[in-house]
């Protein structure tokens, strides 16, 4: 893929996590959740897999997910392989629920508190309290649209030619 090696296995979930989804639904509902659905529910169930262990220093990293909310599992990627020393690392989604995104980081070092420290290939066991957020409220316009429904009539009138 883009000249490059896709690797299916670069970020594992090592641990079962609360669905997302399902927890904000029944919290909307007033069903109630005492499910943790935090950016440190993502760091105590994802790692990078030790076999890239050195790998990863220098390199651009594209990572695809399928939707995001909050950009909780997305985030906790980028905070991974930043870890690893890539270079550059670039996410992508196909939809996005909502009009907002939160970036996450590590709690930073200061005088009094020497910081976290994150081994991206262990899980780490972080509380919500260890991060620093900033929420990013977003709008959309017409983005691939046109490009989308112009490659789908192109598949589709293929399909009706070869019926």
């Amino acid at each position: 893929m883009v000249g490059s090696y896709y690797r299916e296995d670069l970020l594992e979930r090592v641990m079962q996590a609360p669905d997302t989804s399902l927890e904000r639904w029944r919290r909307s509902t007033g069903q109630g959740s005492t499910a943790d659905i935090s950016i440190a529910a993502q760091a105590r169930t994802v790692r990078i897999n030790p076999k890239y262990r050195g790998k990863l220093k220098g390199k651009t990293v594209v990572v695809f997910d399928d939707f995001t909310t909050e950009g909780k599992s997305i985030e906790w990627a980028r905070i991974l392989l930043s870890k690893a020393g890539t270079a550059q690392v670039i996410t992508l989604t196909v939809g996005k629920y909502g009009s907002r995104h939160t970036n996450y980081g590590i709690r930073p070092i200061t005088s009094n508190d020497p910081g976290i420290a994150i081994d991206p290939y262990t899980v780490s066991n972080l509380s919500a309290t260890d991060f620093v957020s900033a929420v990013f409220s977003g709008t959309y316009g017409p983005g691939p649209q046109d490009s989308l429904t112009t490659t789908m009539a192109h598949f589709a009138a293929a399909t009706r030619n070869t019926d």
